[in-house]
């Protein structure tokens, strides 16, 4: 399966179907739409009207949708949700593994340890062929439960990926699920066909990786774990950084108003070290300032078409400490003063 390289943009029918099954099942989209800050108006999107999203804002949208999508799956199966605070804590318990299996193990304790919330999660040892497995029964095997449970195994993939700093390669992805009768292009995250009908959600992959060794700290862990897992856009990207995909973390990061990652950061989120990071920008001509300086001038010069907020707040929104060195910045980009801009914005009105 070829990987996607979904640039600035993702093609608008990666979230038609999301929306539909939550439609489905009563939830607000308008409220979900507004706390994901999609421009696009919602209904051009399901409609197809609107071919493609910039990507940071699909990225919200998607990890919106699965919020809402596993707590109404728990709330139908009688149980909480994992949230966030013991998916960080898996993270954090992970750490002192020393190889894939150890952390495989590892996962495995703290599952039984969370009892109903986690399901069962196995790893068994066939030939060459190690296979993880991840069953949460459920009262309906329908779509959203599908979508959660997708997820959670591109989450696991993730950790594993990032703890021994290489993508595992899979010999297979499967799931219990039958066949969907619409079409999901977020499946496509793997890069390998998912096999319907398996007898538990798993992934296979050659055994001798279970000897690879861990090769995180906990310094690396702070850094990365309010990013983690990863966006959809690098998870498929099989770890090669490109200009286009940075921007999309710089761009997610400063309009969900979290701190922009550092490029050792980054570049550890893309399974790659400092330099080889470096070396592919500079290789696309750019550097990691340079694009951290364009999406921070991009989402500047959207906000101040508000003219509602106030320098300041847009100054505070885009990563700058001050007002004053945002001024500074923004007349190095323009050479105008953020006022200057927004006053001839409102002159071509």
């Amino acid at each position: 399966m070829t990987p996607h390289d979904f640039s600035n943009e993702v093609p608008g029918s990666f979230a038609i179907p999301l929306l539909e099954d939550l439609d489905t099942l009563g939830s607000d989209l308008d409220q979900l739409w507004q706390r994901a800050a999609v421009t696009a108006p919602r209904q051009s999107v399901m409609t197809g009207r609107t071919a493609a999203l910039p990507a940071a804002e699909f990225t919200r949208l998607y990890r919106c949708c699965m919020e809402e999508l596993e707590r109404l799956s728990c709330l139908d199966q009688g149980i909480r949700p994992m949230g966030r605070g013991a998916v960080n804590m898996l993270c954090y318990a992970v750490l002192p593994c020393r190889t894939l299996r150890e952390i495989i193990g590892r996962v495995i304790e703290f599952n039984d340890a969370m009892e109903d919330r986690g399901g069962e999660i196995s790893l068994e040892e066939s030939g060459d062929t190690a296979v993880f497995s991840m069953q949460v029964p459920r009262k309906r095997y329908d779509n959203p439960a599908l979508l959660v449970d997708i997820t959670g195994l591109y989450f696991y993939f993730q950790l594993f990926s990032w703890m021994v700093s290489r993508r595992l390669p899979l010999s297979e992805v499967g799931v219990v699920y039958g066949k969907p009768g619409k079409h999901y292009p977020l499946m496509e995250l793997f890069e390998r066909p998912v096999s319907f009908g398996a007898v538990a959600n798993r992934l296979a992959f050659p055994g001798d990786c279970l000897d690879l060794p861990s090769t995180r700290s906990l310094t690396e862990l702070e850094r990365i774990i309010d990013h983690f897992p990863f966006d959809l856009s690098a998870g498929a990207a099989s770890g090669r950084a490109s200009p286009s995909q940075i921007r999309l973390l710089i761009l997610d990061a400063i309009q969900s108003r979290r701190e922009v990652p550092a490029l050792e950061t980054a570049a550890q989120l893309f399974h790659t070290s400092p330099a080889t990071l470096r070396r592919r920008l500079r290789e696309g001509g750019t550097s990691y300032s340079e694009i951290r300086a364009q999406c921070q001038r991009e989402i500047a010069e959207r906000l101040l078409s508000n003219r509602e907020l106030s320098i300041e707040s847009i100054a505070e929104h885009v990563g700058f400490g001050s007002d004053r060195a945002f001024r500074r910045g923004f007349h190095s980009w323009t050479g105008l003063s953020p006022s200057e801009f927004r006053e001839g914005l409102a002159s071509k009105r």
